[in-house]
C-alpha cells in the first residue's frame, strides 16, 4: 500500500467529496454541506479532521508504521466492499441496458480480473482488518437501513399500467 502523503490526501479529498454529495442527495447532515463565503466546506472539514484524528489517536501504538498500515488496512477493507458489489453486478447492469455481447463479455473478464485482485487486496490486509472493516461496513448498512433508507420513497412499476412502448410503468407506487 502507499504510505505518500498525496495518498493520504487523495483518500481524504475522496473521502469527503462523498460525504459532500451525501449531503446534497439527503444522506448525511447538513453541517457537511455547509459552505464559507469562499464556497469552501470548512466546517466539515474540520468536523471530519476531528473524527479521523480521533479515530488515529485509538489506534496508537509505540511504532507510527504500525499504527499507519492498521488504518491504511482497515481502509482498504472498507473501501473494496462496494467495488466488490459493483463488479459483482455489472453483468446484470449492462445486459439490462442491452449492451452488445462482445461489450459484455470484455467487461466481465474486466470486473472477474478486479474482483480477484480486491479478494486478494482483502486477504492482505488481515484478519484483524478483515474483522473491523467488517463490522464498520455492516454497520453502515444498518444505519443506512434504519436512518438513511426511511427518509425516502421506495417506489415501484404498476404492473397494469405499464407504457407499451418502453415497458415503463406510467404512474409509480409508494411502499410505505
Amino acid at each position: 500500500m502507499s504510505k505518500s502523503p498525496a495518498g493520504i490526501l487523495a483518500v481524504s479529498f475522496y473521502f469527503y467529496v462523498l460525504l459532500f454529495f451525501g449531503v446534497i442527495t439527503g444522506y448525511f447532515l447538513p453541517l457537511f454541506g455547509r459552505l464559507n463565503k469562499y464556497n469552501a466546506p470548512v466546517v466539515g472539514m474540520l468536523v471530519l479532521a476531528t473524527v479521523q484524528t480521533l479515530l488515529s489517536l485509538m489506534t496508537i501504538s509505540p511504532d507510527l508504521s504500525k499504527q499507519f498500515d492498521t488504518l491504511v488496512n482497515l481502509a482498504v477493507v472498507t473501501n473494496l466492499v462496494p467495488y466488490i458489489m459493483s463488479m459483482s453486478a455489472i453483468l446484470v447492469l449492462l445486459k439490462s441496458a442491452n449492451v452488445p455481447q462482445k461489450k459484455v463479455i470484455f467487461t466481465g473478464i474486466i470486473a472477474f480480473i478486479g474482483t480477484i485482485y480486491s479478494f486478494y487486496a482483502l486477504y492482505s490486509a488481515g484478519p484483524d482488518a478483515m474483522l473491523w472493516g467488517g463490522l464498520a461496513t455492516f454497520a453502515g448498512w444498518v444505519l443506512y437501513g434504519k436512518v438513511v433508507s426511511t427518509k425516502f420513497d421506495l417506489k415501484l412499476p404498476i404492473i397494469d399500467e405499464m407504457d407499451n412502448n418502453n415497458s415503463v410503468a406510467t404512474t409509480p407506487t409508494t411502499i410505505r
